[in-house]
């Protein structure tokens, strides 16, 4: 049988050890909200003891619950719902038992109502295999979700308090059947509000499967990029998370047709690409790229700079100021000074690595990080080899791309290296020169 506490970390290392062997605590965790006091305290004696004179949280997050005779009286059980900050600087050894402690529920504790049954199990036998124990974590699952909707995913991590936890949504139904069927909706407004709640589902799945964000982080910076103009979408949302997916979900897309349309169509008049940030991107295809050199260098040596900081090519910059620093570097009377500007489509770039916005950036910049803290400003053989180890990871080399877009850590900025000849040579055909 599944352990109700399975989903916990396994106490295994000598700091669990010894604390499971320790004397114990006159306040010790209840459940995932309460704490139990032995032997009965008031709330200040309590407060006290907790905190130490750091943090007094107010009666709303800490209180006798249930209350037992006066407010005043030495209680048994309190509510437990401080913030962050508070825990922070809970009295240590308190601390560290509540998170050895665990939240004080079973899995099936955790699952909401509206998940279909198969779901639900699945969800528990995940948990017996071991799938969502601390040292797996964070881990991340998507279930079909019941016609219409989309996928349901199911997101095991650690809250602000370092505590497993686990968090689901559902994604918005992408046939346009639905949206064309609520109640007032005509056929142009049925377009619309399909693209606006499938771009939601886009954007968290952006957020949550590519980038490995919490669920709830993840709503909190769509509803920044999207603006409170679109708070029918997030509320749509929300009842999806407290009853599921169905009929109330659906009203309360419907009861914000007019609020939603209006403001999708504002957003287009203000020409944001819609506001979405998968849409965003979508449309960002076409880029501007500076290349600041000699009339002589204008190609590049595509048989040096093997140590540079991309490897071999020709280089540009989407910075102009980045660009016309080069152009100073080597020109003479008889091999002036060039600022080139081209524009491209990344489908003009052959087979790209992107390091800035693609699906490897998130990897990168924590592969990188380290590196950065000792060398901020990196550049040249350090840049190549921190590039060279990253890719050998993915089983790749910079040769197996025509073109390298990334940071430029030197000069700050993007820097695009083109590595085919003959890409450069067609996009220099179709540029112009600007002046210096």
């Amino acid at each position: 049988m599944t352990s109700p506490h399975a989903v916990l970390a396994a106490l295994s290392d000598a700091l669990i050890g010894a604390l499971s062997a320790a004397d114990p605590l006159p306040i010790a965790r209840d459940g995932r909200k309460h704490v139990m006091a032995d032997p009965s305290m008031t709330r200040r004696q309590a407060i006290d003891w907790l905190f130490e004179g750091r943090a007094d949280p107010p009666e709303s997050r800490f209180r006798p619950d249930p209350l037992e005779g006066l407010a005043d009286d030495p209680q048994r059980r309190f509510l437990f719902d401080i913030t962050a900050d508070e825990f922070a600087v809970a009295r240590p050894e308190f601390r560290d038992r509540y998170l050895l402690d665990g939240p004080g529920w079973s899995l099936r504790d955790l699952l909401p109502a509206w998940l279909p049954d198969s779901t639900r199990e699945e969800i528990v036998r995940l948990e017996g295999a071991g799938a969502f124990r601390r040292a797996a974590l964070p881990n991340l699952r998507t279930f079909p979700g019941v016609e219409p909707w989309g996928d349901i995913v199911v997101w095991a991590g650690v809250d602000e308090f370092r505590r497993p936890t686990l968090e689901f949504f559902n994604y918005f139904p992408a046939a346009l059947e639905f949206y064309e069927q609520l109640p007032g909706v005509g056929a142009r407004d049925a377009r619309l509000l399909r693209y606006v709640y499938t771009s939601w589902n886009n954007d968290m799945g952006y957020f949550v499967e590519d980038r490995k964000m919490r669920p709830q982080d993840a709503r909190d910076e769509i509803r920044r990029i999207w603006g409170e103009v679109f708070k029918g979408i997030l509320e749509g949302a929300k009842e999806i998370l407290l009853a599921g997916a169905g009929i109330s979900a659906a009203n309360k897309i419907a009861a914000t047709v007019n609020e939603t349309v209006t403001a999708a169509l504002e957003s287009f008049r203000q020409r944001r690409q819609l506001f979405s940030l998968w849409a965003r991107q979508k449309t960002l295809t076409e880029l501007v790229l500076f290349r600041g050199t000699t009339f002589r260098r204008i190609l590049g040596d595509l048989a040096q700079d093997a140590t540079h900081d991309l490897g071999r090519g020709t280089y540009f910059s989407q910075q102009k100021r980045i660009a016309q620093v080069f152009s100073q570097h080597y020109p003479t009377p008889d091999d002036p000074a060039v600022l080139v500007r081209v524009k491209a489509t990344v489908e003009d770039l052959g087979e790209v690595l992107d390091l800035v916005n693609g699906q490897q950036s998130q990897e990168w910049s924590t592969f990188v990080a380290p590196v950065l803290k000792v060398q901020p400003r990196l550049v040249n053989e350090q840049y190549n080899n921190a590039l060279t180890n990253f890719l050998e990871r993915l089983g790749k080399t910079m040769n197996d791309y025509d073109t390298i877009i990334a940071p430029d850590y030197l000069n700050g900025g993007v820097q695009v290296c083109i590595k085919k000849e003959s890409i450069v040579r067609k996009l220099l055909l179709l540029g112009d020169e600007v002046p210096l």
